[in-house]
C-alpha cells in the first residue's frame, strides 16, 4: 500500500520487484475537524510572538527546511515580489526550521527589504490556527517530495496551494482548480502567481473553496479507514491508478501572464 501514485510507480518502476498487482494506492486521512478554513471559532490573528504585521497576507509553509524543500525558491520569490516589485502587503510564514536553520537562510536576505517580510516560525503546536489564518499555501521542493502530508494539511484548511510540479506534488494540486503547479525552483514563476493571488482575492476564495472540498473527498480519516479495510479484506488488489496523471503543461498556465485552465 502507498499514499501517492509517485511512490507507487517508484516501488513498481525502481527495481524493487513489486509486481503491480500487489500495489495498492491508500491516501493518508486527516482530522478534518482539527484543520480547517478560518470560521467564527478561529482566532482573531496570528500569534503576537511572530511578530507579523495585521495588515499582510501570509504566505505559508510548514515543513522540513532542507535544500531538497526549495527554501531558497521561497526566499527569493519574497525578494522579488517586496524589493523589486515593491509589494509590502505580503508576509511569508515557513514554520519547521530547527535551531540555526533559520539564521543561515535568511542570511540570503541581508541587504534587502524582503527580510522584514519573512517569518521561520520553528517548531510549533498551533499550525492548524496558523494555516487558518493564511492566505495560501506553498511548497517550493526542488528534490524528491512524495505527497507531503502539509499539502494535504493546507488544502483542508481552505489555502490555495501553490506547488512545485514533480513527483507526488502534481497530485496535491488540480492545476487552477484549488491551486497551481509550476516548475521546480522558478522563483520568479511563483512570485507571479502569489502576485496573482494577492491581487484577486475573489480568486484567491475560489481556489480555496475548491481546495477545502478536495480535502473533504480524499483525505478524511474515515475514508482512509474504509479503504484500508478493503485492502485487508482482499477487495482492493488492483492499482488504484493505471496511469500517471495527466502531464502539467506550462503552456495552461503562462507564468507572468496567467491563464486560467
Amino acid at each position: 500500500m502507498f499514499e501517492s501514485l509517485a511512490m507507487q510507480e517508484s516501488a513498481i518502476k525502481g527495481g524493487r520487484g513489486i509486481p503491480a498487482s500487489k500495489t495498492t494506492i491508500i491516501r493518508t486521512g486527516l482530522d478534518l475537524d482539527r484543520f480547517r478554513p478560518r470560521d467564527e471559532n478561529s482566532p482573531d490573528s496570528l500569534p503576537a510572538d511572530l511578530g507579523i504585521p495585521a495588515d499582510r497576507k501570509v504566505v505559508f509553509y510548514a515543513g522540513h527546511t532542507t535544500p531538497r524543500k526549495g527554501i531558497d525558491t521561497i526566499l527569493d520569490s519574497a525578494a522579488d515580489l517586496v524589493d523589486q516589485r515593491g509589494r509590502r502587503d505580503v508576509h511569508f510564514l515557513l514554520c519547521g526550521d530547527r535551531k540555526g536553520e533559520a539564521e543561515e537562510y535568511l542570511a540570503r536576505l541581508d541587504g534587502t527589504r524582503a527580510r522584514a517580510h519573512v517569518t521561520f516560525g520553528g517548531y510549533r503546536d498551533d499550525i492548524p490556527d496558523l494555516m487558518a489564518a493564511s492566505y495560501c499555501g506553498v511548497i517550493a521542493s526542488t528534490g524528491w517530495d512524495s505527497f507531503p502530508r502539509s499539502a494535504m494539511e493546507m488544502s483542508a484548511s481552505g489555502l490555495p496551494l501553490l506547488a512545485s510540479a514533480l513527483q507526488g506534488l502534481v497530485e496535491t494540486v488540480d492545476h487552477g482548480r484549488t491551486g497551481y503547479l509550476f516548475e521546480p525552483g522558478d522563483s520568479t514563476a511563483l512570485a507571479d502567481l502569489i502576485a496573482d493571488l494577492l491581487d484577486q482575492p475573489a480568486e484567491r476564495d475560489r481556489l480555496g473553496a475548491a481546495s477545502r472540498l478536495l480535502a473533504e473527498k480524499q483525505y478524511s480519516e474515515q475514508r482512509q479507514v474504509e479503504e484500508l479495510a478493503e485492502a485487508l479484506e482482499g477487495r482492493r488488489l488492483q492499482p488504484a491508478f493505471t496511469s500517471s496523471p495527466a502531464p502539467y503543461r506550462t503552456e495552461s498556465c503562462t507564468m507572468g501572464e496567467i491563464t486560467r485552465v
